[in-house]
C-alpha cells in the first residue's frame, strides 16, 4: 500500500510539472475586440458556433437564444 501511495505522488507531481512547463513554453494568442452585445436581458451564457462564422450564441434567462454575427 505505501508504494501504491509514492507512485500515485510521484504520477500526480510529474503531470504537474509537465503541465507548468506546458503552461510557460505555450504562446497565448489573443486578440482584443471591442464590439459591445446590447439588448441582453439576463444573460446566462456566451458560446460560438466553433465553425469558422464567428457566430456567437448567447443564452438569456427564459431560454432566449441570440444569435450575434
Amino acid at each position: 500500500m505505501i508504494k501504491f501511495n509514492k507512485l500515485v505522488i510521484a504520477a500526480v507531481i510529474a503531470t504537474f510539472a509537465s503541465a507548468v512547463v506546458y503552461a510557460q513554453t505555450a504562446p497565448i494568442q489573443f486578440r482584443l475586440e471591442q464590439n459591445y452585445i446590447t439588448g441582453l436581458t439576463s444573460p446566462v451564457l456566451l458560446t460560438h458556433a466553433g465553425d469558422g462564422t464567428r457566430r456567437k450564441f448567447i443564452v438569456e434567462k427564459g431560454g432566449v437564444i441570440k444569435v450575434v454575427q
